[in-house]
């Protein structure tokens, strides 16, 4: 296998990770946020997950970015 197959797989691997990352988070979060009763509370876990997401679509459009440039 060639370096560059390597190297595409790896961000492949690394994209997928991270989304289910994401995925995980909100569902923990998204369990918290039901037992809570304080809305300032709530307003802050919903901000975190959204900040989290945020920054994975910024993840993952680097790592499109990088791929592109491979190509």
């Amino acid at each position: 296998m060639s370096d560059h197959n390597v190297s595409m797989n790896r961000i492949h691997y690394t994209i997928i990770h991270k989304y289910w990352m994401a995925l995980d988070v909100k569902t923990l979060l998204w369990e918290k946020i039901e037992k809570i009763n304080n809305h300032s509370e709530i307003i802050l876990y919903v901000f975190t997950v959204c900040l989290f997401h945020f920054w994975n679509i910024i993840y993952f459009i680097y790592h499109l970015y990088i791929f592109l440039i491979f190509i």
